[in-house]
This record gives C-alpha cells, sequence and structure tokens, in this order.
C-alpha cells in the first residue's frame, strides 16, 4: 500500500490544529467557569473571609485594655490595699504610675473601704453617691466586667473590673483610653482597609464608631435607629435576629454589614463596607484571572505546537524512512522528486541493484543479508553528496536522485559509489563478504514523471546486469 506522504503532513497538521483548539476552548470554559462561580460565591461568606485582618485588629484593640485591667484586679498588692490589709496609698499611686508610663493608659483603683478613685497622676476622688454615677450605678450590677463611656470633657472609654472578696464587694480596678486615640485607629484601618467599624453593647447602644455623627454627645448613648438607613438593623437586633450579610442603603450607596460578637465585653462589632469597592475588587481579580488565562493559553500553545511538532517530526521520519537502512522509502523518494521536477530542477536518476544479493541471502541467511544491506546504506550515505537524495527502492534495489547534475557529473558520482562498494567486504564470523553492484543513470526529461524515469534507468541497470555486473550504465553508454 503507498502513503501519501503530503496527505498524511496535512492530516497531522489539522489533527494539531484541532486538538490545540479544543484544549484552549478547554481551558477557556474552565476558567470562565471558574470566574463566575467566583462571583456568584455566596455574599455572606466572601465579605466574612475578606474581613478577618481587619476584625482582628479592632478586637485586639478593644480587649487589649481589658486585659490589662484583668491584669491590674489580679495584683496581690492591690487586692490587699482594697481589702485593708495594706493601707499605705503610696503603693497603689507607684504601681498604678508604672503601668500608666508602660502602657500609655490611664489605670485606677476606686476602693469601697475608702470611698476614694486613686489615679497614676496622685489625684484622688472622693466617691460621694450622686456625685459619682457610674460607680454606684455599677456597684449594683452583677457583671464583673463593664465597660462604660464618660467624662464630658475628655469622652473615655472604661474597663472596670469588679472586685470580691471573701463574698463582699470591695472595690473597681479599671483602665480607661480616650475616644480619639480609638477614632485615629480606626481611621487608620479605615484608610488601609475601606471599612467603617461601629461598636454596640448588649443594650444595643453604639460605644464607639468610624462615623464621626455616631459618637457619645456627652448626655446618652446614641442607638442605631437615630440614623438613616439602619433602622431595620435596630428593628432586627432587638428581635434578636442575624445582622450577619445584611445590606443597607446609605448615603445613596449600598453597604454591607458583617457582625462579629466579643463575648469578653458583650459587644458587638459591625463592619461596614461599600458594596461597590466589592465589585471594583471582584473585577480586578476577574481581569487577573483573565490575564493569566491570556498567558497560560499562550504557553499551552506554545508548548503543545512544540511537543507536537516533534511526534509530527518524528512520525514523518518513521513514514519516510525505511526501517532497516534508515534511508528514504519509497514513498518518500517520490514526493522528493516530484518536489524537484514540479520546480524545474536539472537532475539525474539513478536505480542500483546489489550484484548476487540472492546467493548472500542463501549461503549466509538473511541476518547476513540485512548487514549487507545497512552497510550499502552506510557507504552511499558517505560516497554521496548532502544534496543528494537516497532511498530504497524494494529488496536490495536503492535509488538515488542527483540535483543540479548533469550526465557527466552524475556519472563519476555514481563511478566513485560503485568503486567504494566494491572495495567494501562484509566480516561473518571471521569470512569476508565482498559485494559489488550495478547502476542505471538517466537524465530525468522535462516530460517525465517517476514511473518513466525510474523505467528508463532501470532498463540501464539491467543493460548492465546483461553486461556482467560491477559496472554503470548510462544512456547509450557503458562505464566499468
Amino acid at each position: 500500500m503507498t502513503i501519501d506522504i503530503t496527505t498524511v503532513k496535512k492530516s497531522l497538521s489539522r489533527r494539531r490544529i484541532a486538538f490545540i483548539a479544543f484544549l484552549l476552548v478547554a481551558v477557556v470554559a474552565a476558567t470562565i467557569y471558574l470566574s463566575v462561580a467566583r462571583f456568584v460565591f455566596d455574599e455572606k461568606t466572601y465579605h466574612q473571609q475578606s474581613t478577618t485582618p481587619i476584625t482582628a485588629l479592632i478586637i485586639n484593640e478593644i480587649i487589649r485594655p481589658l486585659h490589662l485591667s484583668e491584669a491590674l484586679a489580679g495584683d496581690d498588692q492591690i487586692r490587699q490595699f482594697l481589702t485593708g490589709e495594706i493601707v499605705s496609698t503610696q503603693v497603689v499611686k507607684k504601681k498604678l504610675h508604672g503601668l500608666n508610663k508602660y502602657f500609655d493608659l490611664e489605670f485606677f483603683v476606686a476602693s469601697e473601704r475608702t470611698r476614694t478613685q486613686y489615679f497614676p497622676s496622685g489625684r484622688q476622688q472622693a466617691l460621694v453617691e450622686g456625685e459619682v454615677d457610674w460607680y454606684f450605678r455599677h456597684k449594683k450590677l452583677e457583671e464583673n466586667v463593664l465597660v462604660d463611656v464618660g467624662d464630658k470633657e475628655d469622652i473615655k472609654i472604661f474597663y472596670n473590673i469588679r472586685i470580691i472578696e471573701a463574698g463582699s464587694f470591695v472595690g473597681f480596678v479599671g483602665v480607661s483610653q480616650s475616644l480619639s486615640a480609638f477614632v485615629s485607629k480606626f481611621n487608620t484601618y479605615k484608610q488601609r482597609f475601606g471599612y467603617d467599624m461601629i461598636l454596640i453593647n448588649k443594650d444595643n447602644q453604639i460605644m464607639l464608631s468610624s462615623f464621626p455623627d455616631m459618637h457619645w454627645g456627652g448626655t446618652e448613648l446614641k442607638r442605631l435607629s437615630d440614623f438613616v438607613g439602619f433602622s431595620k438593623l435596630h428593628e432586627d437586633l432587638e428581635q434578636n435576629q442575624s445582622i450577619d450579610g445584611t445590606v443597607i442603603s446609605m448615603d445613596q450607596q449600598d453597604r454591607m454589614i458583617s457582625a462579629f460578637p466579643i463575648e469578653e465585653i458583650q459587644w458587638k462589632l459591625l463592619l461596614v463596607s461599600p458594596i461597590q469597592e466589592r465589585q471594583k475588587a471582584l473585577f480586578i481579580e476577574a481581569l487577573k484571572n483573565l490575564i493569566i488565562l491570556l498567558l497560560l493559553s499562550v504557553f499551552v500553545y506554545f508548548a503543545l505546537s512544540k511537543i507536537l511538532s516533534i511526534y509530527s517530526n518524528n512520525l514523518k521520519r518513521h513514514l519516510q524512512s525505511d526501517s532497516l537502512t534508515k534511508l528514504a522509502n519509497r514513498d518518500s523518494v517520490i514526493e522528493q522528486f516530484n518536489l524537484l521536477h514540479d520546480n524545474q530542477v536539472m537532475m539525474a536518476l539513478v536505480m542500483m541493484d546489489l550484484d548476487h544479493f540472492k546467493h548472500i541471502n542463501d549461503q549466509y541467511g538473511h541476518n547476513t543479508g540485512d548487514e549487507v544491506l545497512k552497510e550499502t546504506a552506510k557507504v552511499m550515505v558517505e560516497v554521496l553528496r548532502t544534496r543528494d537524495i537516497i532511498g530504497r527502492w524494494g529488496g536490495e534495489e536503492f535509488i538515488f536522485l542527483l540535483p543540479h547534475s548533469d550526465l557527466e557529473d552524475a556519472i563519476q558520482v555514481t563511478e566513485r559509489l560503485r568503486a567504494e562498494i566494491e572495495n567494501r567486504s562484509i566480516d561473518n564470523q571471521g569470512n569476508k563478504i565482498c559485494i559489488t553492484s550495478s547502476f542505471g543513470v538517466a537524465m530525468v526529461q522535462a516530460l517525465d514523471n517517476i514511473e518513466s524515469a525510474v523505467e528508463r534507468s532501470d532498463s540501464l541497470l539491467y543493460k548492465a546486469k546483461k553486461e556482467g555486473r560491477n559496472r554503470v550504465c548510462a544512456q547509450r553508454d557503458r562505464f566499468s
């Protein structure tokens, strides 16, 4: 069966293009699917995850003073002072002064025994009912941890720890931090992360916020219901419904709420983010995915093209080569003949046959015969020029095309090959096998095709064999 190499190459090319196109379409489809899936990903979950860093920072800022208050409440000297075991106020003042200097916060101790509040500066305030409201109000409560807002002139957040000894109330210890310090931190986080924040207590009163108009005004704490857009949010909080993921409209802009409990002080942290910001972030992410997709597609295209090119070349060599001698096979020679002839390249076509090859096979076996064929092919490659096309026509018969050669050049090249083959021998278990060959040289004419040119060269080869073998016959001349 004759294989059309051109058809095979075209088929391989079409298959390669189809395969690459299919793979690229698959990659594009997968990327689009993943991008769409990301866009429709649950808003609440995405928002919750994206707020994790800022949440940790804010809660740390809120809880840090509480932890310091708890540490102060556990101090032995402070507890001994509150119970009366130590009566000197200098011990308390010195400790408060050291803590204040180190942590840049204002620590205090309020004693039930002395009805006095002590500050790091050495200042003391008498705890008189009707004048110091917070002390007597908190004293009656059962909670041991109380966070409150106070001081009209310099608004502060107070972290009060209620001290009980032997079942009796003995006073408070605590820490205060100015509202301005919190607001400054919140503004920094807002610029960094793009979120506003609101902190509400267990009674749904606003304790802290990055919105300036929500700050405590010095009379009473504000509620979410006092502000446009937050009424529904307040109602849900009053009914103990989840507000996480709620969308509100504020300043003609939709915003999403994420809620995080702060169990230690029974507060809630509400993060407020413009939805447009997230949409912008998603758009940027989608754009990044598209760029990655394009780069990946280019990489895949070139990688697959390289792989398929190597595969195609290997397959082409396999289809165009004789498996034994590695020379061009008949189909390949025909293809190259047609290419040269179509381009009107002057050339000679030479048919060659090994003399008495059947005798070699019969006497020494087919394996030795194969070695003779391979050695002959090796000699042909060594002697003939790089531009010449060498092939195995079938059996012990070879063919070679000599482009850009006239008859005289062709005869000289062929004669040189004949002489070299005659001088070679094959070693077979100590026995030297000498081989000779016969040649028919024909110039390819304008009206020739491969069949007519081979037929004419073959008749000259037959003539060389008839006249004694081991010779070159060209046209009507004989060379030996």
